[in-house]
């Protein structure tokens, strides 16, 4: 079975599964589009996906405060499903609302949606996104933030009471800054260029930090995945990099290939 770490009280395996393929947010268009992920993720099948992830050792999965997220999840659990969900505010809706579904679907933590924080870093708007992240607490459960950028970890440290980071491996503010979340402006960015040396910076950035982390993107949205040994060489560089009470986090699209139980059979490899 999975390795699995202490976070805030809930045993949580190191790595979880990541629910940006359920919303249809694709990295790889050349090979997967939006639409088929659409297409494929069903609430049916996803609730499928997360039953054949508690069979593999994993024990959670991040996913966004939407209606359609607490749908499924909610029939998830009443079919008898043990997954614990992360959540992650969905920009589109008022920052209470965010906090009331995930409070109402027992959420283990709450973290701000990663592009919408770097636009707010960006502009100077420390002062609303101290706002955000008050509303959050009223959660009563740990709370994050999500960045892409390595920098804005010790802007955070320095002005925010947080308890963990959603650390992206690539920089995709790096061709983007000012950009708004697409979920906002309803334009999908599907031409992100992954530069490799990003993820030296992040991961020195998590290590610089005592608050637990979870890297994100450590495929590059897939497009360093295309095969066994470099899915392999991805996972191997991320833990060995990350702290010991770290975790990280990869979304699966299982229509054609079990990935849910290939990243598990590399976990057991590498640690």
């Amino acid at each position: 079975m999975m390795k699995t770490i202490d976070f805030f009280g809930n045993k949580v395996s190191r790595l979880i599964v990541g629910g940006n393929p359920f919303s249809g947010f694709s990295y790889i268009t050349h090979k997967t589009t939006r639409d088929e992920m659409l297409d494929y993720y069903t609430a049916d099948k996803i609730i499928q996906t997360l039953k054949h992830a508690e069979t593999l050792g994993y024990t959670a999965f991040i996913a966004t405060t939407d209606t359609f997220t607490l749908r499924y999840y909610r029939q998830y659990k009443n079919e008898g499903g043990t997954l614990d969900w992360i959540a992650q505010t969905h920009v589109p809706l008022d920052m209470e609302v965010c906090v009331n579904l995930a409070v109402e679907e027992n959420a283990i933590a709450i973290f701000h949606q990663g592009t919408h924080g770097d636009s707010l870093f960006e502009n100077n708007d420390i002062g609303q996104y101290r706002k955000n992240l008050e509303i959050m607490r009223k959660a009563g459960i740990p709370v994050g933030i999500a960045t892409h950028v390595p920098e804005f970890i010790t802007i955070a440290e320095e002005n925010f009471e947080i308890d963990f980071y959603m650390a992206c491996l690539h920089n995709m503010r790096r061709e983007n800054e000012g950009r708004l979340s697409s979920s906002l402006s309803g334009l999908k960015n599907e031409e992100h260029v992954f530069y490799y040396e990003d993820r030296e910076l992040m991961l020195k950035a998590i290590k610089s930090v005592d608050k637990p982390c979870i890297a994100f993107k450590f495929l590059a949205g897939g497009n360093y995945a295309f095969n066994r040994e470099d899915l392999k060489k991805c996972f191997v560089e991320t833990y060995e990099n990350i702290k010991p009470n770290d975790l990280a986090t990869v979304g699966v699209f299982q229509r054609d290939f079990d990935q849910l139980k290939e990243n598990a059979q590399i976990m057991d490899e590498i640690l």
